[in-house]
């Protein structure tokens, strides 16, 4: 993309989606951040990624989800033109005894810690007039699976909270949009699929394509991450200026 250096910070960005979209940014020519809690891995894929690509990584070790460590993350990393706000996916399955915690849990993973990021983030992308900020979300946000409601609330709500935001940062070239994967092949896919399709293949191997979910979206397929990450770099380039306060959907139909 034809656009001055820009620099971006990936949450969870060591595997799955993040790592893909870290990768493609990278690819893109903007200077990335790695983000995972883990710093011998962060520092591992921060090199690949480099070889790869020949342009700057730096890491971030930390918890992205804590209120606390956000707010030490903005006053550490310096100006961000370019912020993908992935969090790792939620606890599922939680019973009438936890309800009260698991909602508040997701609240201050999904909703709070995020917006407490944006938060600290927007006033230097004010100043330089230029910012993009994408929430990576689930289709869950809008179409609600069982087991999840304490992240399908969080979400959503996230997506109502920053609405405000995104028609007060318009006129500064800031555009905030949110992308909603569907089901994608990550390790954590596979370990859903393997786990609840399990009793029905025996001893043989999975085919994730061929398995019950794969068969209930329209695509007969799942989604790969590099067709997300392909969707998060258009956004955070000039070419998306015109979009903003938006929720896309990756997910081959599924949402249809």
């Amino acid at each position: 993309m034809n656009e001055r250096k820009r620099r971006a910070f990936i949450g969870a960005s060591t595997a799955g989606i993040g790592r893909a979209i870290a990768e493609s940014l990278s690819a893109s020519g903007v200077d990335i951040i790695i983000n995972g809690r883990n710093e011998n891995k962060n520092l591992a894929v921060a090199e690949s990624i480099s070889a790869q690509t020949g342009n700057r990584v730096e890491i971030w070790t930390g918890d992205v989800t804590s209120s606390e460590c956000v707010i030490e993350l903005a006053d550490s990393v310096g100006e961000i033109d370019i912020l993908i706000a992935n969090t790792p996916g939620p606890t599922p399955n939680f019973n009438d005894s936890d309800r009260k915690q698991a909602l508040l849990d997701a609240f201050e993973r999904n909703m709070v810690s995020v917006s407490l990021l944006i938060e600290a983030l927007l006033p230097s992308m004010e100043r330089n007039r230029f910012g993009r900020i994408i929430s990576i979300l689930s289709t869950s946000a809008i179409r609600p699976i069982q087991g999840l409601e304490a992240s399908a609330a969080a979400r959503s709500g996230l997506i109502a909270a920053l609405r405000s935001q995104a028609k007060q940062y318009a006129p500064y070239n800031i555009t905030i949009n949110h992308v909603l994967p569907g089901p994608i092949e990550t390790e954590r896919t596979k370990a859903f699929i393997n786990e609840s399709e399990a009793s029905l293949s025996a001893s043989t191997p999975i085919d994730l394509n061929n398995s019950n979910l794969a068969r209930s979206i329209p695509a007969r397929r799942l989604g790969k991450p590099s067709e997300v990450a392909a969707l998060c770099t258009f956004l955070s380039s000039e070419l998306a200026g015109f979009i903003t306060a938006q929720q896309i959907s990756v997910d081959g139909g599924l949402t249809i």
